[in-house]
């Protein structure tokens, strides 16, 4: 029972809370925080998953041709190698096995509760804990909240009108109707970035026509995927030594390639511009075509893509690029514009490759701190957090994969398993019943000298992307290498948390 007296009691009972920890997410972040929590002997937590299972986005995201843009030994932990991927970027059901096993091999199945839709968090003044809301009504209350959902995992639906009125199947990338059959039929794609340069492909191979809208071109670079030999495979699974060095010098070439890109007007930017452009120059002949698909900004100010099937797909005769937005849907399809003119395509499937919320990603749903002020209050138009894992007046809530913790070419398990050590080591470092807090003083000073880090990037550059915030800062990304940002994470950073023992 807690201490009597006057104002907020401490814990010092374990049923004060149902949890001591509860993690949200149970997708490669959520599955690292709870591996981690195990490691440091901390066994009383739950995983909280919206879904029927784990794998995050890659439970949800089970379009044709949906796989990762990060090769696959690199894109899995360092705690559970795996060495028989059967390629270099694997699809969407390898990597959904991959977790599914992690989760049995770890011993996480106990704590997980899927299907447990969160709805908001609400700090408790009284007993110093949170009350974790749920979409069937309950609550559940612990001592500590680690949001590890990420940014992406809110789906955009395109914002313009008419959508209700389309008489033929919508669908979105991240919510696919495997009942919904495209063979033979008249497809509609609107959006042409990651998803996009996935799904088209595969539509195309069975679709009477695909029409692909297209607002903004990327730059592409060459994907050289290929499937891993049986003899490259039995020898990575025989070898552990071999199997690290093999996975840590891809790493490192992937990031000696494309973080120096990052740099506005460097010269490995200008040089993998090159790169891109002579890609697409070879790979589309002809002259109308390849204008459509030439960014007009510098490469990485968006997401550089990677493919080896999109622009051969362009070619085809069935297949066209319409280069402009779609403004209305209509029952026949959708009407948008080319050369600034309008354009009516007929559609039976209309498939929207546009994106996530980022917004919505770390402020939904609500979580509500002590004295009544919200997360979103606090932020206002930028997120601001400690080093991406903390926010000031937010105590004992967390977040893993959190804001300027990934960019596109760092290995973002790599970023996860430094952030969710980081985490986990705080709360097992102190006994239960404390509270952890980032200061307010080094978190603004952490987020001023973040951003000045931006200033000589692609990021401030030459588009509009959703790495920038309303409020015009670039709280999505991280500008350094994972050395720097596993520096950053080092025991120094534990001074800058404000700590309240029980008792």
């Amino acid at each position: 029972m807690s201490a009597q007296g006057d104002g907020p009691q401490p814990l010092d009972a374990r049923n004060n809370v149902d949890t001591r920890v509860v993690v949200v997410g149970a997708g490669f972040a959520g599955i690292c925080v709870g591996h981690d929590l195990l490691a440091a002997g901390i066994d009383d937590f739950v995983i909280l998953e919206k879904a029927d299972g784990v794998g995050g986005t890659w439970r949800h995201n089970t379009y044709p041709g949906a796989a990762c843009d990060v090769p696959s030994h690199v894109y899995s932990y360092s705690f559970r190698p795996n060495p028989h991927w059967s390629r270099v970027y694997s699809p969407q059901t390898e990597i959904l096995a991959y977790l599914e096993d992690c989760v049995d091999a770890l011993g996480l199945r106990p704590h997980l509760r899927v299907g447990t839709e969160v709805t908001g968090h609400t700090y408790d003044d009284e007993t110093r804990t949170w009350q974790t809301e749920l979409a069937d009504g309950s609550t559940l209350r612990s001592e500590v909240v680690v949001k590890a959902t990420g940014v992406l995992h809110r789906p955009v639906w395109p914002d313009v009108p008419g959508r209700d009125t389309f008489e033929g199947d919508l669908l979105h990338t991240a919510g696919w109707d495997p009942d919904v059959k495209v063979d033979g039929k008249r497809v509609v794609v609107i959006g042409s970035a990651a998803s996009g340069i996935q799904v088209t492909p595969k539509l195309a191979e069975v679709a009477e026509s695909v029409t692909v809208f297209q607002r903004t071109p990327s730059w592409v670079l060459p994907r050289n995927d290929r499937a891993y030999t049986d003899a490259e495979i039995a020898e990575l699974a025989a070898d552990p030594d071999a199997y690290e060095r093999f996975r840590s010098e891809m790493a490192t070439e992937r990031e000696q390639m494309l973080y120096p890109v990052f740099t506005s007007g460097s010269e490995h930017n200008v040089g993998l511009t090159a790169i891109a452009a002579a890609h697409l120059e070879e790979s589309v002949p002809d002259p109308d075509l390849r204008a459509k698909l030439t960014p007009d900004y510098e490469l990485g100010c968006k997401r550089i893509l990677i493919t080896d099937d999109w622009f051969d797909t362009l070619a085809l005769d069935h297949v066209e690029l319409v280069a402009g937005p779609v403004t209305r849907f209509v029952p026949t399809g959708v009407v948008g514009l080319a050369d600034g003119q309008p354009v009516e395509v007929d559609a039976d499937v209309v498939v929207c490759a546009t994106g996530f919320d980022p917004e919505g990603g770390w402020r939904i749903p609500p979580v509500i701190g002590p004295g009544g002020t919200s997360l979103d209050e606090a932020w206002g138009l930028d997120v601001e957090t400690y080093k991406g894992v903390a926010v000031p007046g937010f105590p004992n809530f967390f977040l893993v994969d959190g804001p300027n913790s990934n960019n596109g070419y760092l290995p973002s398990i790599g970023t996860i398993e430094i952030d969710s050590r980081f985490v986990t080591g705080l709360i097992a470092e102190h006994p239960r019943g404390s509270s952890i807090e980032a200061r307010p003083e080094p978190t603004a000073a952490w987020c001023e000298a973040l951003q000045a880090r931006f200033d000589d990037t692609v990021f401030v550059g030459s588009c509009a992307s959703w790495y920038r915030s309303p409020g015009g800062k670039i709280w999505t990304v991280w500008p350094g290498n994972l050395a720097e940002y596993a520096a950053a994470k080092d025991d120094q950073a534990r001074s800058d948390f404000e700590v309240r023992l029980p008792g």
